[in-house]
Parts: C-alpha cells; sequence; structure tokens
C-alpha cells in the first residue's frame, strides 16, 4: 500500500511537472512567434524607409535635369522635358503607392515588394539613360 501511495505522488508530481513544462513551451514558442513578426515588421519600415530615400533622390535627380535643360535647343527640351515628365509622374505614383500599402500578410508583402521593386528598376534605368541622352 505504501508503495501505491509513492507511485500515485511521484505520479502526481510528474503531471505537475509535465504541464507546467508544456505552458512554458506554449510561452516560449509564443514569444519567438512575437519576436519573429517584430523582426518582419522592422524589415518592412527599413525597406520603406530606403524605398522613399530612393524616391527623393529620384526627385531631386529630377529637378536637377529639369533646370539643366534650358541650354537645349526647343525640339530637344520639347522630347527630353517630355520623357522627364513621365519619368516624375513614376516617381510620384510609386510614392503613393508606398504609402497606400495596406498590411495583409506575408504573401501579399513579398508580391508587392517584388513589383515595387521591379518599377523601382525601370524608372531608376529611365532617369540613367535620360541623364546619359542629355550629356550627349
Amino acid at each position: 500500500m505504501k508503495t501505491v501511495k509513492i507511485m500515485f505522488t511521484l505520479l502526481i508530481c510528474v503531471s505537475i511537472n509535465s504541464c507546467s513544462t508544456k505552458e512554458q513551451k506554449t510561452e516560449n514558442v509564443q514569444e519567438k512567434v512575437l519576436g519573429v513578426k517584430d523582426d518582419l515588421s522592422q524589415l518592412r519600415k527599413d525597406y520603406v524607409a530606403e524605398s522613399e530615400k530612393l524616391i527623393k533622390e529620384n526627385k531631386i535627380l529630377i529637378d536637377g535635369l529639369k533646370t539643366k535643360i534650358s541650354d537645349s535647343n526647343k525640339k530637344m527640351k520639347e522630347e527630353f522635358l517630355e520623357r522627364l515628365q513621365r519619368l516624375d509622374q513614376k516617381n510620384i505614383e510609386l510614392q503613393a503607392k508606398l504609402v497606400d500599402y495596406k498590411e495583409e500578410g506575408q504573401e501579399k508583402w513579398d508580391e508587392f515588394k517584388q513589383e515595387f521593386n521591379h518599377d523601382m528598376e525601370i524608372l531608376g534605368k529611365g532617369l540613367k539613360d535620360l541623364t546619359l541622352d542629355n550629356k550627349k
């Protein structure tokens, strides 16, 4: 009988220990998930900040090109200003797209980022081509 009491007591202790360990593990997992979410949130904030910086740099370049064009002949000037205006509009659209983005989960964020990066690359190439054409 004494052995049964000891076994029963041991069983209860193990059960209690097991429950608190599961609860502790659950809390640890929840803390890790929150940490990962915070890391992702910070990565997104960093991406947005870097993108906004690039957009501002594009705007400065565009404004600088607008002032330099005054030295060109009339036909070149009109063509250049038209191309520059399209690039300026695209830069404004990208800024609005970045500001208007709403959190919709990781998959949507990845899609947004891929498309946004593609659009930024095209804009950057267009500005580079425009500055090269202007130097000729």
